[in-house]
């Protein structure tokens, strides 16, 4: 548990930074609603309910993705221990 949460805190200022990142549906609908939408064009909005999520990611291929996704961007100092976490 303990290296799960560095990890976890290590990693939570480098997801919240990437700009797919939304914190919840609430910012969500609020970044929505700061958007020009063009009323010519057909515009559809799809959503759905993550159940279980978490279980069904395959550990392995998740790993590597992160760790790839690490070592090709860097976006902090001590990405050599993160790196070595996930491994």
């Amino acid at each position: 548990h303990g290296l799960g949460r560095w990890l976890s805190q290590q990693l939570k200022p480098i997801v919240t930074a990437l700009p797919s990142y939304v914190a919840s549906s609430s910012k969500l609908v609020d970044l929505l609603k700061k958007q020009q939408f063009d009323p010519t064009r057909k515009i559809s909005l799809f959503t759905c309910d993550a159940t279980s999520m978490y279980t069904n990611i395959c550990t392995d291929h998740a790993l590597r993705v992160i760790t790839t996704h690490l070592r090709l961007h860097k976006p902090v100092a001590n990405i050599g221990a993160i790196i070595n976490g996930l491994d």
